[in-house]
């Protein structure tokens, strides 16, 4: 898994050089792929980074466990124990953001809510719904546009539709 992450970790330094270039950015496809690219890296490289200092740190405090100075070695200790968790969190994470991207991955979602059966009522949860899922995704940047929206006599909706746009839209929904 390291081997990877060293090469990722080198792919990432290679877009950043690319992004640098002044033809990349007259090529306004080549530049998306590339921003793409490097977003998706800097997140696995800054843990990966995060998770080499961590493991640095824990091997100096191991260091000085040979220490003949007591308190050193009593201080080397907590400090171990206290690396220890965060680095098998980090692990964890580096783990989780090293599995296959799903090929359908970073596209729009288009969210339906409908009334249904129940009356106003239903008309009155239909708008509750979706403005727990608006002002959620208005906290995460997302960019929701209307496509369809039907009053009902009560103030609720019949039915809306939105097609809803920005980072992870199709992972977090």
């Amino acid at each position: 898994m390291f081997d990877q992450l060293g090469s990722v970790e080198r792919r990432y330094e290679t877009v950043e050089a690319q992004l640098a270039m002044p033809e990349i950015s007259a090529d306004p496809k080549k530049l998306q792929e590339l921003m793409k690219e490097y977003a998706h890296l800097r997140d696995v490289v800054t843990a990966f980074r995060e998770w080499k200092r961590l493991t640095s740190e824990y091997a100096e405090a191991k260091e000085m466990l040979g220490e003949d100075d007591v308190d050193m070695r009593e201080m080397a200790r907590e400090e171990m124990s206290a690396l220890a968790p965060q680095i098998e969190k980090g692990e964890f994470q580096l783990k989780l953001l090293l599995l296959p991207k799903d090929p359908h991955e970073g596209r729009d979602v288009i969210l339906e809510i409908r009334g249904g059966v129940g009356g106003d009522e239903a008309g009155l949860w239909a708008a509750d719904l979706f403005r727990m899922y608006s002002r959620y995704g208005e906290g995460r940047g997302w960019k929701f546009d209307l496509m369809n929206l039907s009053h009902n006599a009560a103030g609720g909706y019949k039915e809306v539709i939105a097609q809803i746009s920005g980072k992870d839209v199709d992972k977090r929904l």
